[in-house]
This record gives C-alpha cells, sequence and structure tokens, in this order.
C-alpha cells in the first residue's frame, strides 16, 4: 500500500469498483468518450492506451483510466496503469527522454474480464496522476522515493492525424456487429469533439 509509509499499520483498501463520476471533471484530465453501445461488449484480457505524447520535464508519468459510463450515469473503472517516460518500454533500465521531443508510450492494464451493457459508453481518462492509487511523480528523472525537488510539468498529448494515439480493447466477443460505427472514436469531452482517440479491436 502506498501510504503505509505515512501511517503506519495502515493496509489499504481491497481492490473494488468504484463509481467515477466528477473525477474528469479535472482540469488535469483528458476525458475521452464513445457513444452508447447498442448491444453488450465483452472484454478479456489487457487493455491498452497507447499515446503519443510530449512533456517539458525530462521525466513524467501519464496515467490512463478505462471506465464504463452507464445509462443511468454510474461511471465505473474497469483498469487503470500508469507509465513513466524514463521507463516507457517496459525493460526496467531507464530510458533518456528530451524534453520537447514527442514519443509514443503505452499504458497497459492488468488483465480482466468485464461485459459492457447496452446503453454504456466507454471512458477513457489520461492524465499524469492518480494518487493515492499510484505515487505521484516529481517530474524529475530521479528515484521517486529519493527526490526531493519535485517540479511541475507541462504535457501535451497528440492524437489525430499521422500521431499513434489509440485504445486497444481485448473484445473476445461483441453481439453487435456495428463496432466501427458505434465505438471508434472516443470524443475529448473538453474539445467540443474537435479531438478523439481511436478504438481498435481483435
Amino acid at each position: 500500500p502506498m501510504l503505509s509509509f505515512v501511517l503506519p499499520g495502515w493496509q489499504g483498501t481491497p481492490p473494488s469498483v468504484r463509481d467515477q463520476h466528477g473525477l474528469c471533471q479535472r482540469q488535469d484530465v483528458l476525458t475521452f468518450r464513445s457513444l452508447p453501445l447498442a448491444k453488450p461488449m465483452h472484454l478479456a484480457g489487457s487493455l491498452k492506451v497507447n499515446l503519443s505524447v510530449s512533456s517539458d520535464a525530462r521525466d513524467t508519468a501519464f496515467t490512463a483510466k478505462i471506465i464504463e459510463e452507464t445509462a443511468s450515469g454510474k461511471a465505473w473503472n474497469i483498469r487503470d496503469s500508469v507509465t513513466t517516460l524514463g521507463f516507457r518500454d517496459g525493460t526496467g533500465v531507464r530510458q533518456q527522454y528530451i524534453p520537447g521531443s514527442e514519443i509514443d508510450i503505452e499504458i497497459e492494464t492488468w488483465p480482466i474480464e468485464w461485459e459492457l451493457q447496452p446503453g454504456s459508453r466507454i471512458r477513457v481518462d489520461v492524465s499524469s496522476s492518480n494518487f493515492p492509487v499510484y505515487a505521484a511523480h516529481p517530474n524529475v528523472a530521479e528515484p521517486w522515493a529519493t527526490a526531493a525537488n519535485p517540479v511541475i510539468a507541462n504535457q501535451s498529448v497528440h492524437i489525430g492525424g499521422s500521431y499513434n494515439s489509440y485504445v486497444d480493447l481485448p473484445v473476445v466477443s461483441t453481439a453487435n456487429p456495428t463496432l466501427d460505427e458505434q465505438a471508434a472514436d472516443l470524443v475529448n469531452t473538453k474539445s467540443g469533439g474537435a479531438e478523439s482517440l481511436q478504438v481498435r479491436a481483435p
């Protein structure tokens, strides 16, 4: 548990599904939504959010949370994950990042089995922090635990055109033959629909 260092004896809360309604209203969160699904969609496996990004920091984090927004207005977290620019390739070896350069990152979640219901929307929240699930990144190229001087990072997510930004969903069965028409675009709700992430599925 992340907070056990400052709260001795606290073992955290058990994994659970929580209503995420309203969290996307924060100014540091980009939110993308699909159109409502006409029929159920069954997911089984790891969910992946691929983003073309840049930052003015030498290292920083990017987080992604995949959510089911129901027709009744609830928003249930399906899975979330995080990656950093310094360890973006998953090898555990720190990579150099040149501030301002555009690179591709992949945020992969733990596997899950989940069925989205008719009328629900797929929602993806992108940010640089998901505390207390993950420790806040100090935005410096140093070990998080020993970084003494955190800085503010200005992040950019590049989508559309030739940018390699999309969501990869492990769809194993769907009664919806028009997946491409109904969920192919996750619209950025803060851009008036001018920006969208593509959804890819096997």
